[in-house]
């Protein structure tokens, strides 16, 4: 059984574990910024209770309008949005993918913000996971994960 909860310092390794299974040597976040994010985000992992092990993990922070890049201003002043939600990272151990875990820590995060993220562009099975679960994709930025590595971004509750 997978079940959510907030994450806890002494399971920072394990983060770290998991940021290191499933993104590329460019796209891994260094210890000090999982520290940070762990620190001033929101961060909950998965855990799959029948070996006691955590298999995935999300971290989001919450901005003010004031604090954005203007992409993301720009659709927060269209729908009068002062607050937003950003899924700063998300992973799930490749045995797990594919079982609704993803969605299970989405909703955990969930706080009736509107949420926006990052997708790799030749990421097909996140966008899809994504969009059958009300995200839209707004627009695509170029080289965000570095030379010819595009993201989606995209968006939730916005409307």
């Amino acid at each position: 059984m997978i079940i959510i909860s907030k994450f806890t310092d002494e399971e920072l390794p394990v983060l770290q574990y998991i940021d290191h299974i499933c993104f590329s040597k460019k796209e891994q976040y260094d210890v000090a910024t999982i520290n940070y994010l762990t620190e001033y985000g929101s961060t909950y992992v998965a855990i799959d209770t029948d070996f006691d092990k955590i298999v995935g993990y999300i971290t989001t922070i919450i901005h003010d309008s004031n604090n954005i890049s203007s992409n993301i201003k720009l659709l927060l002043d269209t729908h009068k949005f002062k607050l937003v939600t950003e899924v700063f990272s998300i992973a799930v151990l490749p045995e797990y993918q594919r079982k609704n875990i993803s969605q299970m820590l989405l909703d955990a995060a969930n706080c009736n913000l509107p949420m926006y993220l990052y997708v790799k562009k030749s990421n097909e099975n996140a966008q899809k996971a994504y969009e059958k679960n009300n995200w839209t994709c707004y627009g695509t930025i170029a080289n965000y994960y570095g030379p010819d590595t595009d993201a989606l971004f995209m968006c939730k509750n916005f409307i």
